[in-house]
């Protein structure tokens, strides 16, 4: 005898409604979570771009007073870098890229002097103002004193 099986059979699966349900919501909130996310990683450029800059910079005070001669930090803000030479030879000690290739990503960068000149006494030349600009109103002032003490500031 054959019997009939009265209830429906149930599909296995997601319907298209369900799925394009997922498919919005995830697309909601991607919009929300991107421009949080496009500032967290700004900020973390920034930090790091700044530390790496105070490191150098305390890096040049010691290296003037270990070798016993004048440092020169030359910055190029067209090139988005600055370069620690040796003033008496002018030999690159180091160079320090800060463009969109690097991975600090700087649009911007302005300093108060071209160069200064670190002498091995611990002191430089003159007190100078670095300015790191990553567009949309979000920059950070690094100032050095003459006696190599840093301060930093900025909007992010």
């Amino acid at each position: 005898m054959n019997t009939v099986n009265l209830r429906p059979r149930r599909r296995a699966g997601f319907t298209l409604i369900e799925a394009l349900v997922v498919v919005i919501l995830i697309g909601i909130l991607a919009t929300i979570a991107l421009p949080n996310v496009t500032r967290s990683i700004k900020r973390t450029r920034s930090n790091r771009a700044l530390t790496v800059v105070k490191g150098d910079m305390e890096n040049a005070f010691s290296l003037a007073a270990r070798q016993g001669r004048p440092i020169l930090i030359a910055f190029n803000t067209d090139m988005l870098l600055y370069e620690v030479k040796d003033r008496a030879t002018n030999r690159v000690i180091f160079t320090r890229h800060f463009g969109s290739a690097s991975p600090y990503a700087t649009k911007g960068m302005w300093v108060s002097n071209a160069t200064v000149t670190v002498f091995p006494s611990g002191f430089a030349s003159t007190p100078y103002w670095i300015r790191f600009d990553w567009g949309d109103s979000d920059w950070r002032w690094i100032l050095v004193r003459r006696t190599g003490q840093m301060r930093e500031w900025g909007w992010m």
